[in-house]
């Protein structure tokens, strides 16, 4: 049998073997025909070919096609196919993929979208890539946002046409939350610097980017090595026109910076030159002087070949000496040798801005750099002198402090001339003591009015004199009472002109006052300044630009102590070897201290003037405090947290980074005061939006931000303290708090929108949420019955309301309007603050919506499960808005007083909210488990449900069916939480179906007794009612 096994399996194969073969030659049988099929069609096409084409003479004629050829009909072959015309079909499906949900999604699709873009980098110049490329910009995963950069940084450059397309966009991501994207962006915006010389807008890239210099330190280090390689990499002397490009780019961007300020640039020079060690110091220092020394070359040449249409200075030659002014603050030693170039500008005349600008610029230069020379020449020392004098006695009141500055650093260092000096005071200080005795015999003097100007110009230029000169220790002479001394009789003149009743002239004198105490502090500790600066920085009627100038005198003071400290301590290194350090006794080290804590509590109180002038120049006061550590930091972190909500973006991105920095340097501070300078925050929007109807606490409607949300990421950082945080804020919505209804929303609209990144964090929310609408809820409840009147059968009724409390359905507005007493302001208290509770009703759904939560995973949250478990990042909807209408119609059309009593329409308007508040109670309080098929019958049943913003007239569904036929959106429509309550009608099948015994209702009403109080942890533990299914009655 075996035998006969083998040779059957033979067989078999053979026959296989055979048929495989039969089938190839079948094969080849097919391929042979199709091929003469191709070659009957190929002769027949050159049959065509030949009757169209002209015969050719003396041509070989060729029966084949070339390569290129075949290719070309290949592709055309292509091109036709049903395929090929999908591009745009596919392409839409990418870019559809982009606004799914999952980051993980979202970043492969924009990779595939490289892929695309590299095969054919023209399609970016699509609308429908544009709109694409612009929404993940703007995507809330870093991930995505740097995908999104990259994307454009490796095709910009190929096809510099798109550079102005996508300009605007890629910016904007400069000032990225994500420091990979910056990053990213700082380096496409200097290869579009090194790559497109001729870009229009080169300036301006520098100047974004310069911006960075004080950003956190990879990115500052970044910032250093652009500008290095870009200017500060010495260039050949061969090639001068480099150099000369080079200083026109510098140039242009001291132009564009103008107007915001050049401390950016200054940072950035300080950066680069700060280290000696460091292995590119001398090729900066190199390149420094070229730039200097060609600066200086081509000011004569710019002065004669441009000049302005209104015969003034031209902007790019103030620019220059501009350029030439920020290299003397950060190397002197650079710009010492062109002195005498700089000098003659002093000699134009000043008749436009630009001149105004340019003789301002020489004069801070030469202040600077003249001390500094080795051997000045008398003639160029008094050339100066005499062009400052001029320059002060006639000049706009502008360049009066950089002359007289100048004029300062000359005499005191270099000349000593203090004649000439005490000549130009006394004709300030004689005008002062004219008017000030004409003053005092007759206030409306006719006189007077025409020495305003005057008078104006002496206090302004007599408080910088006593600034910049020391006459307590120059022999004036002008002491003739021999009893007051000079320092002290002008002090006295500009006290008295503080008091004047023009507010200009007040001005100018507070001005004046804040030059003297610069130099003499010692008048901030006395009872006349004292009494002034308080008057005016608290008092509600003073002008707001006297508080600006008081709070920029204290700015002032506050940096040159600071400058004088530094250069007390430069001194003290040289001396310290030799100095006994026993007898060292710094007196003036703490009179900063000391002069701040006097009127720190009046600057701090200003962080709540309605003007964003006067809470800038606090802001600025407040940075110099915490910089020189003068005070205890705690002390200003509620205000710092209250100017992080202003709707100024200067003065809240400033107020967040010294909010962070204290986090840093003191962990616990900022938790400490947090909860102070959220409520201090909503009383400075109060004030400042005083005229809207209702104050919300989020900015940009179209895409809300939480007033507070900066402070939360600062508080984010561990699980206790946020949680600290999030409980602190919660709190205040227990009625015992007390809290306004008002500051209640503002409070919900910034933990609705602040900017969660894990589960755990708006889980910990809804859990106390739950607990908190459970027991705040049924004590309102309790308190607003045990307020209304017993019934005529007490007993009986009573016994009622003990047992059965919440269960009770069956409220008769009337019989609840029988039993309301006299006097309703407990009533009213508690329907005021059970609109807390509804606000908390709304946020609990709001931020379940907004994150996409179930049921099933709010209720199974447990907030003391180990972290890790509920650390993953969170997926927020966009289009999800906080808006809770009913608590917003009752701020609105507030009729329920707590004062005077209700007439009837108001205490039926009291009874109502009272129901509807006890019916959501019910909703979100389910009976227990052994009482399911009761509910079900005779229950009032409420849902917050989501409806789209625009159509306010179409149906809406329970959130439960708008999540199953949710489709993916492109474009998905704002929604709103709403409330609505329905009452089911009992059926009479249903109610005998479900009829029960006496005996077993009695048990139930005791088991009801009994677990009255732990109506939380049951709704936790029982699926179905954790959370309110509420119904649309429309």
């Amino acid at each position: 049998p075996a035998r006969r096994s083998s040779n059957v399996i033979q067989e078999e194969d053979e026959e296989e073997e055979k048929e495989k073969e039969e089938s190839k030659l079948e094969n080849d049988e097919v391929n042979a025909k199709v091929l003469a099929l191709a070659e009957e069609r190929k002769r027949f096409l050159l049959t065509v070919i030949k009757k169209q084409e002209q015969p050719k003479i003396n041509m070989k004629e060729e029966e084949h096609i070339d390569y290129e050829t075949a290719e070309l009909i290949s592709q055309y072959l292509a091109s036709t196919r049903h395929f090929s015309k999908s591009f745009d079909l596919y392409l839409s499906q990418i870019l559809r993929v982009l606004s799914e949900t999952a980051v993980a999604v979202r970043t492969k699709a924009m990779k595939c979208l490289t892929l695309v873009v590299e095969a054919d980098p023209s399609i970016l110049s699509r609308t429908d890539m544009q709109k694409g490329v612009h929404g993940r910009l703007l995507d809330q995963s870093t991930s995505v946002r740097e995908a999104a950069v990259d994307l454009l940084g490796k095709f910009i450059l190929i096809r510099p046409e798109l550079i102005n397309q996508y300009y605007e966009m890629l910016t904007e991501r400069i000032l990225d939350t994500g420091v990979s994207v910056r990053k990213r962006v700082i380096k496409i915006l200097k290869d579009i610097c090194l790559e497109q010389p001729d870009f229009p807008k080169t300036s301006e890239l520098c100047v974004k980017i310069i911006r960075r210099v004080n950003d956190e330190d990879g990115i500052k280090k970044l910032v250093g090595e652009v500008f290095q390689s870009m200017w500060f990499t010495p260039t050949s002397e061969k090639k001068p026109e480099r150099i000369l490009q080079k200083v026109k780019n510098i140039t242009h961007v001291v132009e564009a910076c103008r107007d915001t300020g050049l401390e950016w640039f200054e940072q950035l020079l300080t950066n680069l030159l700060k280290n000696k060690d460091d292995a590119n110091y001398k090729s900066v220092v190199k390149s420094c002087k070229q730039i200097v020394d060609c600066l200086v070359e081509n000011l004569l040449q710019l002065e004669e070949s441009s000049q302005n249409v209104d015969g003034g200075a031209s902007p790019h030659l103030v620019a220059c000496l501009a350029t030439l002014h920020l290299f003397s603050k950060i190397q002197p030693h650079f710009v010492v040798p062109h002195a005498t170039t700089i000098q003659p500008y002093l000699s134009m005349k000043c008749n436009t801005q630009s001149d105004f600008l340019l003789l301002k610029n020489v004069a801070q230069t030469l202040e600077i750099i003249v001390p500094l020379i080795e051997h000045p020449s008398e003639s160029f020392l008094a050339q100066i002198e005499e062009d400052m004098v001029k320059l002060i006695l006639r000049q706009h009141m502008g360049l009066l402090p950089g002359c007289v500055a100048c004029l300062g650093a000359v005499v005191n260092k270099v000349t000593h001339n203090y004649q000439l000096v005490r000549d130009c005071f006394q004709k300030f200080f004689v005008v002062l003591l004219v008017c000030k005795k004409e003053d005092e015999k007759n206030p409306d003097n006719e006189n007077l009015k025409a020495k305003r100007p005057k008078l104006l110009r002496s206090l302004f230029t007599v408080g910088l004199f006593c600034r910049h000169f020391d006459f307590e220790t120059m022999d004036t002479g002008i002491d003739q009472n021999g009893q007051i001394s000079l320092k002290d009789r002008v002090f006295q003149c500009i006290i008295y002109f503080n008091q004047h009743h023009d507010e200009v002239i007040r001005l100018k004198a507070l001005t004046g006052l804040g030059f003297i105490m610069i130099r003499h502090y010692d008048f901030m500790l006395g009872p006349d300044v004292k009494s002034l600066y308080h008057y005016i920085l608290t008092s509600p009627a003073a002008s707001c630009v006297l508080k600006c100038q008081i709070l920029k005198n204290i700015t002032n003071y506050l940096v040159e102590e600071e400058l004088r400290m530094i250069q007390k301590d430069a001194e003290w290194n040289k001396l310290s070897k030799t100095e006994d350090l026993k007898e060292m006794n710094d007196v003036t080290s703490g009179m900063a201290s000391t002069i701040v804590q006097i009127y720190l509590k009046q600057i701090l109180e200003c962080v709540l003037n309605t003007e964003l002038a006067v809470r800038k120049a606090t802001l600025q006061v407040i940075q110099l405090i915490l910089g020189q550590g003068l005070v205890h930091p705690v002390q200003m972190v509620p205000y710092l947290i209250c100017l992080g909500s202003d709707d100024d973006p200067v003065v809240r991105t400033k107020a967040d980074q010294m909010v962070q920095e204290i986090e840093k340097k003191y962990p616990g501070f900022i938790q400490m005061k947090a909860m102070f300078g959220v409520r201090m925050s909503f009383k400075m929007q109060q004030l400042i939006h005083k005229d809207t109807d209702i104050l919300r606490g989020f900015r940009s409607p179209d895409a809300p931000v939480a007033r507070n949300g900066f402070l939360y990421t600062v508080m984010r950082s561990t699980r206790q303290s946020r949680r600290a945080f999030l409980f602190s804020l919660l709190k205040l919505f227990d009625e015992q708090a007390r809290t306004p209804l008002t500051e209640l929303l503002y409070i919900a609209d910034n933990i609705a929108y602040f900017p969660y990144m894990a589960q755990d964090e708006p889980l910990f929310i809804m859990n106390q949420l739950d607990i908190m609408l459970s027991v705040s809820g049924s004590n309102l409840l309790q308190t607003f019955r045990e307020s209304l009147l017993q019934n005529s059968q007490p007993g009986e009724q009573n016994m009622t309301n003990n047992e059965d409390d919440f269960d009770e359905d069956d409220d008769d507005k009337d019989a609840i309007l029988q039993r309301l007493p006299p006097d309703t302001s407990v009533l009213q208290e508690c329907v005021i603050a059970s609109k807390g509770c509804v606000l908390l009703l709304y946020l609990k759904q709001t931020l379940k919506e907004m994150y996409g939560f179930t049921d099933n995973k709010i209720q199974q949250y447990s907030p003391n499960e180990n972290a890790k478990v509920y650390e993953r990042p969170l997926n927020r909807k966009g289009h999800v808005r906080f808006n809770p209408e009913t608590v917003l119609d009752f701020i609105k059309n507030e009729e329920l007083k707590l004062e005077g009593e209700l007439d009837d329409k108001g205490k039926e308007e009291l009874v109502g909210q009272y129901i509807h508040f006890k019916q959501l109670m019910i909703s979100i309080d389910p009976a227990d488990d052994d009482d399911d098929e009761d509910n079900n019958q005779g229950k009032t049943v409420s849902t917050i449900v989501t409806v789209p913003n625009p159509p306010s007239g179409e149906k809406t569904a329970t959130s439960e069916g708008a999540e199953g036929d949710s489709k993916p959106p492109s474009q998905p429509p704002i929604e709103k939480t709403k409330i609505v309550i329905t009452k089911k009608s009992k059926s009479p099948s249903h109610s005998r179906h479900h009829r029960k015994s006496p005996k077993v209702s009695k048990e139930k009403v005791k088991k009801k007794h009994k677990k009255k109080r732990k109506r939380i942890i049951d709704s936790a533990s029982d699926d179905s009612g954790s959370d309110p299914d509420y119904m649309d009655s429309s």
